[in-house]
């Protein structure tokens, strides 16, 4: 009976997890697999309501890395009825001229925050997922649950991402011709290939 397993699994898990708050040992990536799960338990069972929203902030690696980030924030929001809260890019590396206008130009691009509630204004604290499950006294409050990203959930679900795709399409289109090439998130001239060399 596979479910036994499943439950033995996740049950040795949270041991482990609790264990090592309690030890103080540090967070490790694998973790937050587990802190999604458990947090889709708990949606599930109805142990959680809608006084939670969902962000998804933290990583700092490339454009697509962290677009993907954000829309599996947006697809696990939207498969729980739960509200999306945009955190703007705070960091896109592989910078094409000066950091702050680079990420700045990706956040324009992809146009995530269009129709959300964006994380400075929303008057809620933000809580990283793994503390927010840690402490029950924040159970029934509003506040807004943060994890790096929630492709754990998603990409096992992939209707989710479905679900969000006329959405994310048209909010990428708004103030843009469709059909028409669009820039790569700068607005400095493409580099050109010679040879080996990029120039």
């Amino acid at each position: 009976m596979p479910w036994i397993w499943d439950e033995f699994a996740y049950g040795s898990r949270l041991a482990w997890v609790r264990t090592k708050d309690i030890l103080g040992f540090p967070r490790s990536g694998t973790d937050r697999s587990f802190y999604i799960a458990q947090l889709v338990r708990k949606l599930r069972s109805g142990e959680l309501g809608r006084n939670i929203s969902i962000t998804a902030a933290g990583k700092r690696d490339g454009a697509g890395a962290q677009a993907q980030a954000v829309i599996s924030a947006i697809a696990f929001a939207n498969a729980f009825g739960l509200d999306y809260v945009h955190s703007p890019f705070r960091y896109i590396c592989h910078p094409e001229g000066p950091v702050a206008q680079w990420t700045e130009s990706w956040e324009k691009t992809f146009s995530f925050g269009q129709g959300h509630v964006q994380v400075e204004t929303c008057g809620r604290p933000v809580i990283p997922l793994g503390d927010f499950l840690k402490d029950r006294s924040l159970r029934n409050k509003d506040c807004v649950v943060q994890l790096i990203h929630y492709q754990h959930w998603t990409n096992y679900n992939p209707s989710a991402y479905v679900s969000v795709a006329p959405m994310l399409r048209d909010n990428y289109y708004r103030n843009k011709i469709r059909g028409q090439k669009a820039s790569c998130g700068s607005s400095y001239p493409p580099r050109r290939r010679i040879g080996n060399e990029v120039r």
